[in-house]
């Protein structure tokens, strides 16, 4: 199946005409052939990286990017959440959800997270940053991210 939804990831992003942030050296073209690529996936994405790497932006830009785009977008700090995320699911709805640090939520809630997603709510799009790996409990399209070196938000 993974193979299947790839195949057909490459050839929706191909016909797609999203205007991605930053420049359009070939590096930055294949960063945004990436978001593209993520945009269309039905997997959670986790951009992973260290401070000031961009996490955020690029998250932001994978929305818009998405179908998604004009659906309500949600940011939650993952070090706040200690229980109340079905409200910010409820205001999510049909868009987006981005929990940063998503490492700072405790483990059983981060499997709750991901449980309600995959059941409850598949048309959210869920987006988490991290600075450090974990262990997901569903599949995840991930993005490893580099420092920048302009020193962008995360």
């Amino acid at each position: 199946m993974f193979l299947v939804e790839n195949q057909a990831l490459y050839s929706r992003a191909d016909r797609a005409q999203h205007k991605c942030v930053g420049g359009s050296t070939a590096t930055m073209e294949g960063e945004c052939r990436v978001l593209e690529l993520a945009a269309w996936s039905q997997f959670p994405v986790l951009f992973l990286g260290p401070p000031r790497s961009g996490k955020l932006r690029a998250a932001i830009a994978l929305h818009e990017a998405s179908e998604r785009k004009g659906q309500s977008l949600v940011l939650v700090d993952g070090a706040s959440i200690k229980g109340q995320i079905l409200s910010h699911f409820n205001k999510a709805k049909d868009g987006t959800l981005i929990i940063k640090h998503y490492d700072s939520i405790p483990t059983e809630l981060r499997y709750e997270i991901e449980s309600f997603v995959a059941c409850e709510s598949p048309a959210l799009l869920l987006i988490a940053t991290s600075k450090t790996a974990f262990a997901p409990f569903r599949p995840w399209f991930k993005i490893e991210m580099l420092p920048l070196s302009d020193g962008g938000t995360d």
